[in-house]
């Protein structure tokens, strides 16, 4: 169907190529032509037999389903339950119960619907018992078709080494075979090197300590696995399993587990920290001369995860498993185990199903001595050129040799899903990075690491370069391009390119969390494309797109640095002494203004004769939009954001008068967005919104009437009412007069200050978060004042007296103030006091704007005004929750985190 999109999209015509009598009238059956002759068109009764026959097409397409299994395979279940009593009888081990020979190649890839493959095993512990085989039979039949049938005794299954090949990695671990790493130890002694280890244990901590489980069942130990799993479990108990702390059972990588234990049995060093205590046991239980494993080959037309996880279980632990799955009702005593054999826990599950395709590949050729050419993924890998050695090579060299940047790769989804698991279980795992990376921002901030873990922006920052460190970049660019349309994924990989190269050119220092965070902004900027071409509001929309692709890479990275330094600056500004570490200086003072006078003398200018003219500040960049689009162009509800905000001031005045936008960062993005639908005014350099105002009004001064009376707004704030701007303009009497808009909406953050009724200080939550409360006025960031001498030479002696250096417009009321002016306010609505400085604010605003009430009108407006998808939003009961917890991209609400932490 893609490639039938992409030819009636571009007129291309389909050719089939038939080579050597290959049978591909599947293919060709998929085209169906209904042709009809023009003057029936004009008949009705002809049009709805014409609709008639269309409709009941595309009926026969959409139905189109797997083949379902025929009522017969039911019928097959008591043959295999009496082969497999038999076979126990005959004590006929690791045999094919079913003789059944592989299928040829040609068979299996012919058809419409290839199925899918893998192993379930019936495993020991209560299992082997008639009516329990009958009912996990009757299960698997319903859903697959079963190909091979072997039965294992423990000693058959001990000699082949299949527990071992089984669960490999975790095997080796416990048998020492394969050693921790240093930085494995390193995430042993994060937890357990403690004084309260000692304090409980009665010895220090020491890494010899540290002791594979199995090397405890031999000499000169000689544990029994019983006592060894016995004192294992003791560490899944509620509080001490995975809790982080010196007493715990705790994951310290992909299959990696330790717990303090200590054995009475020993003589010495009774004290041992047992890596992967549950193996002995687990091994017991397969291995042992009574047990009985069950081997079945099945095939499925059904998706391969949902043969793992709604008929399987696709949980170790069955609690946590699907309702209706086996290990689910087997754990809720639904599937009938042996009378006193009932015990069902993590390793007691009843079945086991291969986790991928891959999995199955390589289980089906342990288990049943399979070839990999003759499974139907090996079938497939040797039509594409690879065998499943080059598969199993690159996947063991976590995929450094196949790169996901072919987007014709038919395997990735295998691939990706190979990972998964272990990328989980590491970030799982991942607490000594995380501290490491949290002790480096308190460094850098010079703050205690516990206010770092408090500020949730910060640790999702943070987050994100540990899942890039961990999953690696192909795994977690894969993540991200799953997202997007596949003609925005080969722009999205040239782009990444172009990230690495700027990041190996060391021109700056981009950190992992930086990297991690440019690759979400180039995707949300290329959807941030996609809806501007829906909505069709750009004066130059090939211009704009090709200037945002060609500097998405540089932009991105800024971008995500500077999101990096904002955040920091919030923790600094948290601390009590907040010590300012530089000499204060006012605009007036500054190199930047001098060299802003002396170019204001070539400035070609047209006088006007206005006397009220508007101004809305567009000149910021969009960090805490975490985009590299300037702010004023993102789509708001049908239009552009600086176009909500320019007509609510011209319907407020209602005549035609001089708007102008103040532009600065990108300023080519804004013309080509805009064109002539408004004025400009810019200059490149700024040290903050006062500086650009000042060098606003100075060109202002030039162009209108000195003392012109001047609005002006940010171009965040696009619900203000264009009533409460009429009121505000109205409260200005003399040159003296400053008006402002205010508001107790709790989502600004200029906090007002009054006394005896009247404004003399506004202070930023951002810069001075110990001096605010709630219920204080807020500034909703609507003036009104005169542009006169006196208020330009105010303006210019704003002081950069605060940690981030900046000249900060709001410091004009406290100056305003202590010269005798009128301080004069309109308060509006709380419902449209409402800025966007984030992610968080379009998303909250967009259904503001619209008068949503309800989730379900919510995503249906997403999608509608920003082809937003979140029909997976599931795990927050309102759309306010869901967007109060998104920091990042706008484009990655809401999947982000929720893929993230499904997976823990």
């Amino acid at each position: 169907s893609s490639i039938i999109y992409k030819c009636m999209a571009s007129s291309s015509k389909i050719l089939i190529i038939q080579i050597d009598n290959e049978e591909i009238e599947t293919i060709i059956n998929d085209f169906l032509c209904i042709k009809t002759e023009k003057q029936l068109l004009k008949n009705d009764k002809e049009k709805k037999q014409l609709l008639k026959i269309i409709n009941d097409a595309i009926n026969k397409i959409s139905t189109s389903n797997p083949p379902h299994l025929t009522e017969n395979n039911h019928d097959n279940v008591e043959n295999y339950i009496q082969k497999i009593l038999e076979a126990n009888t005959d004590k006929f081990f690791n045999t094919d119960l079913l003789n059944v020979k592989p299928r040829s190649q040609n068979r299996d890839l012919n058809k419409s619907f290839i199925q899918n493959e893998g192993l379930i095993l019936i495993k020991p512990g209560g299992t082997f018992h008639e009516p329990c085989l009958y009912e996990i039979f009757n299960r698997i039949c319903d859903k697959c078709e079963v190909r091979q049938i072997k039965l294992f005794d423990g000693d058959t299954l001990k000699e082949l080494k299949l527990f071992e090949k089984l669960y490999k990695t975790t095997t080796k671990l416990a048998n020492g075979e394969k050693k921790l790493d240093e930085e494995d130890i390193n995430s042993i002694r994060l937890i357990y090197d403690k004084p309260e280890f000692q304090k409980e244990y009665g010895v220090a901590y020491s890494d010899e300590l540290i002791t594979p489980a199995l090397e405890l069942t031999r000499n000169p130990y000689n544990i029994s696995p019983k006592v060894i799993n016995d004192y294992w479990e003791k560490g899944r108990l509620k509080g001490i399993y995975w809790n982080q702390k010196h007493n715990g059972l705790n994951k310290i990588g992909f299959q990696k587990t330790v717990y303090p234990i200590v054995f009475r049995e020993l003589d010495k060093q009774k004290v041992r920290i047992v890596l992967n205590g549950f193996v002995p046991g687990y091994r017991e239980l397969f291995v042992n001369q009574k047990s009985r494993t069950i081997a079945i080959h099945v095939l499925s037309y059904l998706p391969w995860k949902e043969i793992r996880e709604r008929l399987i279980g696709g949980k170790s632990n069955p609690e946590k498993c699907l309702i209706g799955s086996i290990r689910k009702d087997a754990y809720e005593k639904n599937i009938p185990l042996e009378p006193n054999n009932l015990l069902v826990n993590g390793q007691r599950n009843v079945c086991h199903s291969s986790l991928t395709l891959y999995d199955g590949m390589k289980e089906l050729k342990d288990w049943f001595n399979y070839s990999t050419k003759n499974t139907i993924l090996g079938k497939c890998l040797s039509i594409a050129g690879k065998d499943a050695k080059y598969l199993e090579e690159f996947t063991n060299k976590n995929l450094s040799e196949i790169s996901w940047t072919s987007l014709n790769n038919p395997f990735l989804d295998i691939i990706y899903e190979v990972q998964k698991t272990k990328v989980f279980d590491n970030l799982q795992s991942s607490d000594g990075k995380r501290k490491k990376a949290i002790s480096k921002y308190a460094k850098t901030a010079e703050v205690n690491p516990n206010l770092i873990s408090r500020s949730k922006p910060l640790m999702k920052f943070i987050e994100n370069g540990l899942r890039l460190q961990i999953a690696g970049e192909e795994y977690y660019l894969f993540t991200i391009v799953k997202n997007l349309l596949i003609s925005e994924r080969t722009v999205f990989y040239e782009i990444v390119k172009e990230i690495k190269n700027l990041s190996l050119q060391k021109l700056e220092n981009y950190s992992l969390d930086i990297i991690a965070e440019a690759y979400r902004i180039v995707a949300s900027d290329l959807c941030f494309l996609k809806s501007f071409k829906n909505k069709k509001v750009l004066s130059s929309p090939n211009l704009f797109e090709a200037s945002v692709i060609s500097e998405l890479a540089e932009q991105a990275l800024s971008c995500a640095k500077r999101t990096q330094n904002n955040l920091i600056k919030d923790l600094v500004a948290l601390k009590t002494e907040n010590q300012i570490k530089h000499s204060p200086k006012m605009i007036s003072e500054t190199l930047e203004w001098n060299d802003f006078l002396n170019n204001l003398k070539g400035f070609n200018i047209n006088k006007t004769n206005n006397n009220i003219v508007g101004l809305i500040l567009a000149g910021g960049r969009s960090t805490r939009m975490s985009s590299s689009i300037p702010k004023p162009v993102l789509p708001f509800g049908d239009d552009l954001l600086i176009k909500i905000v320019l007509q609510n001031m011209q319907e407020a005045i209602q005549k035609n008068i001089n708007i102008y936008a103040a532009i600065g960062f990108r300023s080519n993005l804004i013309r080509h967005a805009l064109g002539d639908t408004i004025k400009y005014l810019e200059y490149k350099k700024t040290l903050g919104l006062a500086f650009r105002l000042a060098t606003c009004l100075e060109l202002l001064k030039e162009k209108e009437n000195d003392n012109v009376l001047t609005l002006l707004t940010y171009t965040d704030m696009p619900l203000i009412s264009p009533e409460t701007i009429k009121k505000i303009i109205n409260k200005i009497g003399n040159e003296n007069t400053f008006g402002l808009i205010t508001s107790f909406s709790d989502q600004l953050s200029g906090h007002i200050l009054e006394e005896n009724g009247k404004i003399y200080k506004i202070i930023q939550e951002r810069s001075h978060p110990n001096l605010v409360a709630p219920g204080m006025k807020r500034d909703v960031g609507f003036y009104v004042f005169r542009n006169t001498s006196k208020f330009r030479k105010a303006l210019t002696s704003i002081k950069n007296d605060n940690l981030r250096q900046e000249f900060i417009f709001a410091d004009i009321i406290n100056i305003l103030s202590e010269n005798g002016w009128e301080i004069v306010s309109v308060d509006e609505d709380q419902g449209f006091s409402k800025g966007i400085n984030s992610t968080t604010d379009l998303l909250q605003l967009t259904a503001k704007a619209h008068n949503i009430n309800d989730f379900m009108e919510f995503k249906e407006t997403m999608s509608k005004v920003h082809g937003l998808d979140i029909s997976e939003q599931t795990q927050f009961e309102d759309y306010d929750g869901a967007v109060n917890f998104h920091f990042g991209p706008f484009y990655f609400f809401s999947w982000w985190e929720k893929f993230w932490s499904s997976h823990q």
